[in-house]
């Protein structure tokens, strides 16, 4: 009897690793080349694996490039934050220093 086909990217053994049985990997070869010949390819259900489908495409989805004015935002929020976290404690001892004097 042949083993049940699988595959796995999120490995906690395996880390940045494909992991499966022979019979997986060779569903996932299959896969890949219908694929590549289609355009995508969605997984058969016995494959037992923990994503669903394969899709070709040119654009990298954690390549969005961040904006500078998204960058001065950020700075200019984070500068006010830390100023104003270093500002109202001096205040606040200012304030106790004046009233105890």
């Amino acid at each position: 009897m042949k083993n049940k086909p699988w595959l796995e990217i999120y490995n906690e053994s395996y880390q940045d690793c494909i992991v499966g049985n022979h019979e997986g990997l060779v569903e996932l070869q299959k896969a890949i080349d219908k694929a590549l010949d289609e355009g995508s390819y969605k997984l058969p259900e016995s494959l037992d694996s923990d994503f669903l489908s394969i899709r070709i495409t040119e654009i990298k989805p954690h390549e969005e490039e961040i904006l500078k004015s998204d960058k001065l935002i950020g700075l200019a929020v984070m500068s006010g934050l830390f100023i104003w976290g270093l500002a109202l404690p001096i205040f606040a001892i200012y304030q106790l220093w004046q009233l105890f004097q």
